[in-house]
């Protein structure tokens, strides 16, 4: 599997939705041309009188960043990467976006293009910032937008 071809990838990104709009989680991401998929590293939430924070571990011993890039290099193929990554992230429809089920995919931003929405109404949205140098044009590219 070739990196920008079959699959885009973006290590540092950060994603809010409209279930909790107040909690960002950053993380890595990982497109393919079915999925959208957010791998969480750490989430923020800000409440009233405090802000609570939590790393998430879901590759034993090595960061998510590493533990990705051998889930990528161990994956024969796109549809076997996609199936372990939605083992992975067990189907969390927060976690795991599938692009045929969002009517509106579009690159938008107030001062920068980095921020990657999937929409489906008024109420129900997700919102990715890729934060990663130059990433923002080649999930551009990747998904012919």
């Amino acid at each position: 599997m070739k990196e920008t071809i079959d699959y885009t990838m973006c290590s540092e990104a950060g994603i809010m939705n409209s279930r909790n709009p107040f909690k960002t989680t950053n993380g890595a991401v990982v497109g393919t041309k079915k999925y959208l998929f957010f791998i969480p590293v750490q989430s923020t939430a800000v409440y009233p009188l405090f802000t609570s924070m939590k790393t998430h571990d879901l590759f034993r011993g090595v960061s998510v960043q590493e533990g990705l890039v051998r889930l990528i290099r161990n994956s024969n193929s796109v549809d076997e990467l996609e199936n372990s990554l939605c083992q992975l992230l067990e189907n969390n429809e927060q976690c795991v976006h599938v692009l045929s089920d969002w009517p509106t995919f579009k690159f938008s931003g107030l001062f920068t293009k980095n921020n990657l929405r999937l929409i489906k109404s008024r109420k129900s949205w997700s919102a990715t910032i890729l934060k990663e140098k130059g990433k923002a044009q080649e999930f551009r590219t990747f998904y012919g937008r």
